[in-house]
């Protein structure tokens, strides 16, 4: 089985090695209620924000029509 395509990465060192720390009951069912919104970059070894890859280029790129 092939894993997806990484669709995130860590604002700091641009890394996909980034993981969420999420409630989970026994069958790996991810509880919605979570407010702990926890993101690590095994890269930084430090907590991160994760930005969505091509975000960065939207911003660059449409900033002046957005302002």
């Amino acid at each position: 089985m092939t894993k997806p395509n990484k669709t995130m990465y860590c604002s700091e060192c641009g890394n996909d090695d980034i993981e969420w720390r999420v409630w989970a009951d026994e069958h790996n069912n991810i509880s919605h209620t979570c407010e702990d919104k926890f993101v690590y970059c095994y890269n930084c070894e430090d907590e991160t924000r994760p930005v969505i890859k091509g975000e960065e280029i939207f911003w660059v790129t449409h900033r002046s029509k957005l302002n």
